[in-house]
């Protein structure tokens, strides 16, 4: 099976490597993207770069903030389907680690804004078959994909509260709406970051304010744990008995 990850604004490919790693491990093929001007940096083959130049600028106003948002999220959703046209294409040749690849059990997961990616690309792509979103940032997420709710097992995983309460209305709205297992996941004394790898790297992250009072051993264990038995659960399991 494939799990694509997708990071958040100004984040990078390499920001969840330890539940991309844990995937790996227990048989997956772990793919993450860099999209282009939303990442921090994108690196590529030819020596090209694409800094970040997704930011805003001061307060949006309501039609600002939507003009802005709306073609961003579903240019990275492209980005996702993207991937996996390609994925198909590498299948013709004789690489047998692209062939090893079902694309008939594809999930996709992502962090913040990747979050609201790994929704919008779900409505969007029949191909994807799980979605874990990982303190996404629902505010962005139209109306329209809210009230259809999701046709696939959804996992939301976050902190207790977001600066906005609209961002857990939307969720729960959505999840109401939905017509697959779906489920919302919240860890006390975690904060936003806590779901990249950079309460891992050191303590410095707590002090600092990034991290939140959850100690960083549980929490890696609590989403490499819900990661995998979700994945498990809906992209082997539920497969093979269908």
């Amino acid at each position: 099976p494939l799990i694509i990850f997708s990071h958040g604004l100004g984040g990078m490919r390499m920001q969840n490597t330890i539940q991309m790693e844990a995937l790996a491990s227990e048989g997956y093929i772990a793919l993450a993207i860099d999209h282009a001007y939303d990442a921090n940096i994108t690196l590529f083959d030819d020596g090209d770069e694409a800094d970040f130049r997704s930011g805003a600028e001061g307060e949006l106003n309501t039609r600002e903030f939507w003009e802005l948002r709306i073609p961003q999220v579903n240019t990275r959703a492209e980005d996702v389907s993207f991937v996996l046209d390609n994925i198909g294409t590498l299948q013709e040749t004789e690489d047998s680690f692209w062939q090893s690849i079902d694309l008939d059990r594809v999930g996709i997961m992502g962090h913040s804004f990747g979050g609201t990616t790994s929704i919008v690309a779900s409505s969007k792509d029949d191909r994807l078959d799980g979605c874990i979103n990982l303190d996404g940032w629902m505010v962005p997420v139209e109306s329209s994909i809210i009230q259809s709710g999701m046709k696939i097992p959804f996992l939301f995983i976050g902190r207790p509260q977001w600066d906005t309460e609209l961002n857990y209305l939307k969720l729960d709205s959505l999840i109401a709406a939905s017509h697959a297992p779906s489920e919302k996941l919240i860890l006390p004394g975690t904060k936003h970051f806590d779901y990249s790898d950079s309460p891992q790297f050191n303590s410095l992250a707590r002090k600092v304010g990034v991290a939140g009072k959850m100690p960083a051993h549980a929490l890696r264990d609590t989403l490499n744990t819900r990661i995998l038995h979700f994945f498990d659960t809906y992209l082997v399991v539920d497969k093979i008995a269908k």
